[in-house]
C-alpha cells in the first residue's frame, strides 16, 4: 500500500490533472506503469495467499469457538477478509485499468502535440 500512496495515486492524479499546487509529478520506474502494477498486483497475490492461510488458521465457525473473545476473532478476520478481497478487487478490475487509459491518453495527447 505504501508503493500505491506514494507513487501509484500521485501519478494518476497527476495524469487526471487533479494535482495540488506543492505536489510534484513522481514518473513510475521504468517510465511507465507496467513494472508497478506488476509489483502491486503480484503484492495483492501475496495478500490473497495470506488471507487464505489466516481463514484456515480460524476454520472454527464463530457457533463452535468456545468464548466471546474467539468468536469475535472469527468473525474479525472474516470481516478482514472481505474487505480486503474487495480492495484488491476494485484496484484490479477498476482502478488499474483506469490507470493505465489515462497514461496512454497522455501519451496520445503528448505526440499529437509535437
Amino acid at each position: 500500500m505504501a508503493r500505491e500512496e506514494r507513487y501509484l495515486f500521485p501519478y494518476m492524479r497527476s495524469l487526471e490533472g487533479n494535482m495540488k499546487a506543492d505536489e510534484q509529478i513522481t514518473m513510475p520506474l521504468h517510465g511507465d506503469l507496467q513494472y508497478p502494477l506488476a509489483s502491486i498486483t503480484h503484492d495483492h497475490a501475496d495478500d490473497s495467499a495470506r488471507l487464505n492461510e489466516l481463514r484456515d488458521l480460524s476454520a472454527t465457525s464463530p457457533a463452535q469457538a468456545g468464548c466471546a473473545g474467539m468468536r469475535n476473532l472469527i468473525r474479525d478476520v472474516a470481516e478482514l477478509e472481505q474487505d480486503t478481497r474487495e480492495h484488491i478487487r476494485i484496484e484490479d478490475e477498476l482502478v488499474f485499468p483506469k490507470a493505465v487509459a489515462l497514461e496512454q491518453a497522455a501519451r496520445a495527447q503528448a505526440i499529437a502535440s509535437s
